[in-house]
């Protein structure tokens, strides 16, 4: 399959901006669409990356673009195409595209909707006849699910184009999952330690989740066999020859192919692949898978009361924490107000200052008078003390009591 080799594969020259962006997951049924989805939303992954898993399931066929905020993921997102990335992208945006070649896609579909998949209404229609078609027919239903949104499939042929995207494959993540891992996440600029990494990659390999090595084949099993290229243990001539007429280019746009004869090559026939009864043994595996996940699924129950008790506590501190920034916000509105009020402040303070020195000036002028006035009360004190001296020396004298007063009494009879 000449796919462009992981080693000359690098990292586009636009990379992400971390917790900044918002992230899409963009794919297509039967992608690997819920695996790439648990190791993005993975807590270990969390820790580094910042981004909650917000929305997922959607279906871009029938329902709306999911709104995120930034530090938002939404994973998966269904049938998107290329032209709808571009008209609905903002520019800090990223994309993690994850493609599938489609002939294993349609093999896949047929074996989830025969056997594994969760019931819902189409399930619910297409079991029945699924199941009990002939292998080709099961095959030739699978094309028609595949034609629904083979178109939206086509478009990512350019997705080199968009330096927002990150284009990767079903059959990349098989063959060195912890490797396309790091290239991922240092295109979206998250630095995750290469040993959260390989631990998280560990976790999430087929062999780990479904409890069986890749290959070894369970029909009943949501993971059912674990590998790329099953479809040619499916398609025969005349199904390849159908294929390639009913999806034109649509391998070698992708480079699934080189050549659109590709189907010349395979077996004439493949009709010996008779239809395969239900078995004991694979239906244990089931059990042993979905008990396993239950016991999962108890541990994070049992956790609940731990977390719920964790965000009380958050919620206590953000209250606090609100209290006390109110009472900071109503503290800066007084300083605030007493700031504005400085200027006038400061007018009255100098007009104060400059009175104060006024009255000073006029006091002691004051008291340089008070002075002047002082020392010419005291000349004239003592000028009438000398006068009244003076005055009664002359009227204790001889000449006043028998000269001067008889005369002054006489003159004032002469007046009247």
């Amino acid at each position: 399959m000449p796919m462009q080799q992981l080693s000359e594969r690098g990292i586009p020259e636009t990379a992400g901006t971390g917790a900044a962006i918002r992230l899409f997951h963009l794919t297509f049924y039967k992608c690997g669409s819920q695996w790439v989805r648990d190791i993005l939303a993975d807590g270990r992954i969390r820790a580094y990356s910042g981004h909650e898993l917000a929305v997922g399931g959607v279906d871009l066929q029938g329902e709306k673009w999911p709104q995120l905020q930034r530090g938002q993921l939404a994973s998966p997102l269904y049938s998107a195409g290329a032209g709808d990335w571009a008209r609905i992208a903002a520019p800090d945006d990223r994309a993690l595209v994850v493609l599938r070649d489609p002939r294993d896609i349609v093999v896949s579909l047929v074996y989830s909707m025969s056997f594994s998949h969760t019931p819902n209404p189409v399930s619910n229609l297409l079991r029945k006849p699924m199941s009990e078609a002939s292998p080709a027919n099961r095959i030739r239903l699978g094309m028609f699910l595949l034609a629904q949104w083979s178109e939206y499939l086509r478009t990512w042929k350019d997705a080199h184009q968009f330096p927002n995207v990150y284009c990767t494959r079903y059959e990349w993540l098989l063959s060195d999952l912890a490797g396309e891992m790091r290239r991922m996440f240092a295109f979206l600029d998250w630095e995750i330690p290469d040993a959260v990494i390989q631990q998280v990659a560990d976790d999430n390999a087929f062999a780990a989740r479904s409890g069986r090595p890749s290959g070894v084949e369970n029909e009943f099993s949501h993971r059912r066999k674990g590998i790329a290229g099953d479809w040619r243990n499916h398609f025969d001539r005349i199904l390849g020859e159908l294929f390639e007429a009913t999806f034109p280019d649509l391998l070698t746009s992708l480079e699934y192919e080189q050549t659109c004869d590709w189907w010349r090559e395979l077996p004439a026939a493949n009709e010996a692949a008779s239809k395969t009864e239900p078995k004991q043994e694979h239906l244990l595996g089931v059990l042993a898978e979905h008990q396993q996940e239950l016991s999962g699924l108890r541990s994070a129950v049992e956790q609940l009361p731990a977390a719920a008790e964790a965000v009380n506590t958050a919620e206590r501190q953000q209250e606090h924490l609100l209290a006390v920034l109110a009472e900071h916000q109503q503290e800066l509105a007084v300083l605030r107000t007493a700031v504005a009020e400085l200027p006038a402040a400061a007018e009255a303070v100098n007009r104060a200052e400059r009175r104060e020195q006024h009255l000073l000036a006029v006091l002691a002028e004051h008291q340089r008078e008070v002075a002047v006035l002082r020392g010419a009360a005291e000349e004239r004190l003592t000028a009438l003390q000398a006068g009244e001296s003076a005055r009664r020396a002359i009227e204790r004298s001889y000449s006043w009591r028998f000269g001067f007063l008889p005369l002054r009494t006489l003159l004032s009879l002469f007046a009247k």
